[in-house]
């Protein structure tokens, strides 16, 4: 069986950044290299995970410098409360060093942000042969979740499917980009619809707007959600929304090499020469 995993670098580097001391992990010029670590040493724990797949490869995604351009020009404060730590800046150009030194491919764009990557690879690589996994805890992802695409959660060590998502949201993943629109995402910034939150916001997702319930209670609450969110000003709101949610699937990123990747990169020469960089091993 042959699986390709997409790496939402960003994610984890953070959660690397969060849950190791940096003054734990520096080079020998001083720097801070915690995130360094956490990132490779996830990347090792991804090959343990995975190892009955017979083919494994692994792609990482990062975000540009200006990845938020075209979201910032719908939402000028789209995910503009994110702030980036001293000391983990520089940890970027390492970990991108890591993977070349790992032989992952990396892919970045002047353009777009990572999910948007994530989104049009997992669209050109995903087939009956070939699984796709997105290793993140974004659940701007879920709406990417279909019988060949799969989201893994690192930290719990577990796959989100279809069935995983409708029993947190109660809404399916094909449904997802609706659902957000409606909520909005506090983690991006995005202001949903004032008065319709997660509790409700699956009635207008899966139900046509005229449908008739049997319960009349629920049949009067369901009526005025369909009002509220007819109303101009929260069809505008929803209408942008949809753009700020929607994952882009159709970038041109030209030919995708993949190959077999396995724990024996990390015995390469060229691994050993990084870590002397970085001052730490495995």
């Amino acid at each position: 069986m042959k699986a390709i995993l997409l790496l939402d670098s960003s994610f984890l580097i953070y959660r690397a950044w969060h849950s190791l001391k940096p003054e734990n992990f520096k080079n020998t010029e001083g720097n801070y290299t915690n995130a360094v670590y956490g990132f490779t040493k996830s990347i090792k724990t991804l090959h343990n995970i995975f190892k009955e797949y017979s083919e494994l490869s692994i792609i990482a995604c990062f975000d540009s410098h200006c990845k938020n351009h075209e979201r910032k020009k719908l939402l000028e404060e789209y995910k503009s409360t994110r702030t980036l730590p001293n000391g983990l800046g520089h940890q970027f150009k390492l970990c991108k060093n890591a993977c070349k030194a790992l032989n992952i491919p990396i892919y970045y764009n002047e353009c777009y942000e990572a999910d948007d990557l994530i989104a049009s690879l997992s669209c050109k690589l995903s087939n009956d042969k070939t699984k796709v996994i997105i290793i993140t805890c974004d659940k701007d992802m879920y709406q990417l979740i279909n019988e060949n695409v799969y989201v893994f959660n690192i930290i719990k060590k577990v796959f989100i499917t279809k069935k995983e998502v409708h029993e947190k949201f109660n809404v399916y993943p094909d449904k997802m980009i609706m659902y957000q629109a409606i909520v909005g995402d506090s983690c991006d910034n995005i202001k949903g619809i004032k008065g319709i939150g997660p509790k409700t916001a699956h009635y207008l997702v899966n139900y046509n707007h005229d449908h008739v319930f049997d319960d009349p209670k629920l049949q009067k609450k369901f009526n005025k959600l369909v009002e509220k969110f007819n109303q101009t000003e929260n069809q505008e709101i929803y209408k942008r929304n949809i753009k700020l949610v929607t994952l882009i699937k159709d970038i041109d990123i030209g030919v995708v090499h993949v190959h077999n990747s396995s724990l024996k990169d990390f015995k390469t020469e060229t691994w050993k020469r990084f870590t002397e960089t970085v001052n730490f091993k495995f």
